[in-house]
Parts: structure tokens; C-alpha cells; sequence
């Protein structure tokens, strides 16, 4: 958490613009996301600034502690909820397919590639 916090300070650290905070205006009432712990209020804060941003963001952790709520989070109430959501779990992908499984690839790239596959990034663009 703390090198999350540090890592995201960091990058925000020059805001462009002020703008006002979704916390500063309550909008965090309706983030299906619970707690209230000094480390949760921290996140908070976190996904406040970034949902302000187009910054590309990676969420790591263990299994079992919400980075797809958190990513849901962010784009529900980001600059791209337009757009579409793709999670991806990149610990089910088996490593011989991974860049496949993002990037896509055309008919004939592989054997077994018959016809071409869009990738993760192309199903999410402008979306997250």
C-alpha cells in the first residue's frame, strides 16, 4: 500500500489543472468499495486523484484484495466510464499466450491462428 501511495503521489505530483475532488464532493458514498480504516481513506484519496487523470494505472496485489474493484472504481468514475471495462487476469493466462491474449494477433501469425483475434488493449480502447 505504502509503495502504491508513493508511486501515485509521484506521478501526480504537477497537476495540470485543479479540479475538485470526487471525496471533497462526497461522490465516494456511492464507490462500491467498504472501509473505513486510515489505509481504505488513503486509498480513497488515491482514486480520487487519479480518477481526475488519464494516467495509465497498474493494480498488483494478492489474490483476493479487490484490484478489480478498485480498476472498476476507477473507470465507473474516471474520465473513460464511456467506454468499455476489461478486466484481465493475467495469473490465468498461460505465459506462451500473453502477448497474444493483450496485443491480438492476425490469421496466420501461429499455428492455429485461422483467423485474427483482437487483443485486451484493442477491446478496451477508450475505455479502461
Amino acid at each position: 500500500l505504502k509503495e502504491l501511495i508513493t508511486i501515485v503521489g509521484r506521478a501526480l505530483a504537477e497537476p495540470k489543472e485543479r479540479v475538485s475532488s470526487p471525496a471533497d464532493d462526497g461522490e465516494f458514498d456511492s464507490i462500491p468499495l467498504v472501509g473505513r480504516s486510515p489505509a481504505m481513506q488513503e486509498i480513497y484519496r488515491v482514486l480520487a486523484r487519479l480518477m481526475q487523470t488519464d494516467l495509465t494505472v497498474m493494480i498488483s496485489g494478492e489474490s483476493g484484495t479487490g484490484k478489480e474493484l478498485v480498476a472498476r472504481a476507477l473507470h465507473d468514475y474516471g474520465r473513460r466510464r464511456n467506454g468499455p471495462f476489461v478486466a484481465v487476469n493475467m495469473a490465468a493466462i498461460p505465459r506462451d499466450l500473453i502477448e497474444s491474449e493483450l496485443f491480438g494477433h492476425e490469421r496466420g501469425a501461429f499455428t492455429g491462428a485461422n483467423t485474427r483475434a483482437s487483443g485486451r488493449f484493442e477491446q478496451a480502447e477508450g475505455g479502461t
